[in-house]
């Protein structure tokens, strides 16, 4: 699956959905063991923070190895027909009448 993903979109694109996977499935497996009373409430707090931490901690790290991609799509003229980023052929035509 990974070879599939990062020859169609790269490297960096794969190791980011298999990341983001393997976070829901901790998430799903953590809230199962929640549902089902394994754990008694300072352990489930501790946990959820500690689940917290890594998600913040794993999108600014993804933020910032794409910081210079984020950068590029904010300059306005960023695309190469010259118009703003993210106005297509559509809302160029109806700002014109």
């Amino acid at each position: 699956m990974l070879d599939a993903i990062t020859t169609r979109y790269g490297r960096r694109v794969g190791a980011a959905v298999l990341l983001t996977l393997g976070f829901v499935g901790v998430l799903i497996a953590w809230a199962m063991l929640q549902i089902a009373g394994l754990f008694d409430t300072f352990t489930a707090t501790v946990t959820l923070e500690y689940l917290d931490f890594l998600l913040r901690v794993g999108f600014a790290g993804f933020v910032f190895a794409n910081v210079e991609t984020l950068a590029a799509d904010a300059e306005p003229g960023g695309d190469e027909d010259g118009g703003d980023v993210g106005r297509g052929a559509r809302a160029t035509a109806s700002s014109a009448d």
